[in-house]
């Protein structure tokens, strides 16, 4: 009897590819991608992880049906940061460090979406409803925005010192402050009103500020680029005509990189400025059936303007969260490690228990100087993404799928040697499939030193290709999976029938 060969295989951190068809990635000389990838992010070590938990923000929900649809961190010139969050209830919001909150104002319009942005020690905040707004957040009360801004303005941006505002009411327009006064918008001291292609039949929606001095402007159905720094020198510039962002709040920026969703996918500035065409820009073509009309996991396109987007800085990934089931809330990320060039899935639920994401931004931990991602829910909780190690139940799966290096060969597949990084106690269940039959297994990784475990699965599978799967489903456990070494036997080539 021949000997077993061996097939290694130590990078999975390719990232999900749900578009490539199985059997292709099984026969790819060097696959590293997963057929799935739900609550892990990745190793440049070649490694995909499961992901950390979440933690509440605020100890006590602002309301069991009340959906936090804005945030964002107030830094403040005396070192004390401050978060402020809008409610569709009609309230603005502090959240403290210790989880205690302050109502800054009650009583405005419910049912409304939140923007806001910092200028000096005030934030303006405005909600396409009432009149802007402005606070320090140190005590109770908020302030109308002085001057004359729009009264219904939607989204509020700071760039190159001036106040830029969207208008609810006159969807095209874009108001822009005068120079260093947040508060002055009156002609004479240079302010400028800019009306965005009035005919063209969409709306303006996100904008963003880079830090090349540009603004980018987002319309439903186009982008647009600002330049300029003052009344005399605004110049607005077309960058795409036949596709824009549906949402208020769906564009991230990182560095020079502006990424934003929309019904064809998840696209990138830099792509779009180097080659024009959309169809040749996308970040999501590996993701492609979630933004596939008709597609098992097809998202909601209806309810694509609620989509939201932000970048984590510390851990260099893009998260955008969608409603996957039709409900009018978000609550399916698809995260974006911009390191790996990799996808994952995140589900938003903890155990059985679904919780939704109406808004997302980022906040500064006071005790490790890096910045968190928070999540506004519709249960009247903020949310701190990938906190700590999961106190809850999180199921974390990857899947992996390999011809062995040896395409349109049955195979028996005798064992594999499973490479871990365990940081805790990890109980793995899993299991081989193969077009003729299945096998599943379980083992504990208990490594004293939680250092690299290695871990040996004797099997009676054959096939040609096999598909690989890991999950934990536990509490309090987080594991790295390193790859696998496969020891196999070469049974015969498989006869290909012909028409």
């Amino acid at each position: 009897m021949a000997d077993l060969k061996v097939f290694r295989n130590f990078d999975v951190s390719g990232g999900l590819d749900v578009n490539t068809a199985p059997t292709i990635l099984a026969y790819t000389k060097k696959n590293t991608r997963l057929t799935k990838a739900s609550n892990v992010v990745y190793s440049t070590a070649g490694g995909v992880t499961k992901r950390f938990d979440v933690a509440n923000a605020n100890t006590t929900t602002l309301g069991a049906a009340v959906a936090i649809t804005g945030g964002r961190e107030l830094r403040l010139s005396g070192g004390t940061n401050r978060v402020i969050v809008g409610t569709d209830d009609g309230r603005l919001v502090r959240i403290d460090t210790d989880g205690t909150t302050l109502n800054l104002v009650t009583g405005l319009t419910t049912g409304t979406r939140w923007s806001f942005a910092q200028y000096n020690d005030l934030m303006i905040c405005c909600n396409g409803a009432d009149a802007p707004r402005k606070t320090d957040g140190t005590v109770a009360g908020t302030a109308l925005l002085g001057g004359t801004p729009p009264a219904t303005a939607n989204k509020v941006l700071v760039h190159r010192n001036h106040v830029l505002l969207f208008d609810a009411t006159n969807r095209t327009r874009l108001t822009i402050s005068a120079l260093d006064n947040a508060e002055d918008y009156t002609t004479a001291n240079d302010r400028a009103l800019i009306d965005v292609d009035t005919k063209d039949g969409g709306i303006l929606t996100d904008m963003v500020s880079l830090v090349n001095g540009d603004a980018i402007l987002f319309k439903d159905r186009s982008v647009h680029r600002l330049q300029g720094s003052a009344f005399t020198s605004w110049m607005r510039l077309p960058i795409a005509l036949s596709s824009g962002c549906p949402s208020l709040a769906g564009a991230a920026v990182a560095g020079l990189e502006v990424v934003w969703p929309n019904e064809e996918g998840i696209i990138a500035l830099s792509t779009v400025l180097e080659h024009g065409a959309l169809e040749r820009v996308r970040l999501s073509d590996s993701i492609e059936p979630y933004f596939r009309p008709g597609a098992s996991l097809a998202l909601s396109f209806v309810n694509l303007n609620l989509a939201v987007g932000v970048y984590d800085r510390h851990h260099r990934r893009l998260l955008f969260a969608f409603d996957s089931d039709a409900d009018a809330k978000n609550d399916l990320l698809l995260v974006y490690d911009l390191r790996t060039l990799a996808w994952s899935v995140w589900p938003t639920r903890t155990g059985t228990t679904k919780w939704s994401v109406a808004s997302l931004w980022t906040v500064r931990n006071a005790t490790t100087g890096t910045d968190e991602v928070w999540a506004g829910g519709y249960d009247g909780f903020a949310r701190i993404l990938n906190r700590s190690v999961s106190t809850n139940a999180i199921t974390a799966t990857a899947e992996h799928i390999t011809a062995l290096g040896a395409p349109g060969v049955e195979k028996a597949l005798r064992r594999l040697y499973l490479h871990f990084n365990a940081e805790t106690s990890v109980t793995i269940s899993g299991s081989v499939t193969s077009e003729l039959e299945s096998q599943t297994f379980s083992f504990n990784l208990t490594n004293a030193s939680f250092g690299r475990v290695i871990r040996r699965v004797d099997l009676s599978v054959l096939g040609d290709t096999f598909l690989i799967a890991m999950e934990n489903t536990a509490a309090g456990e987080n594991f790295t999976w390193l790859g696998y070494e496969a020891h196999f036997r070469e049974r015969r080539a498989i006869r290909r029938s012909t028409p």
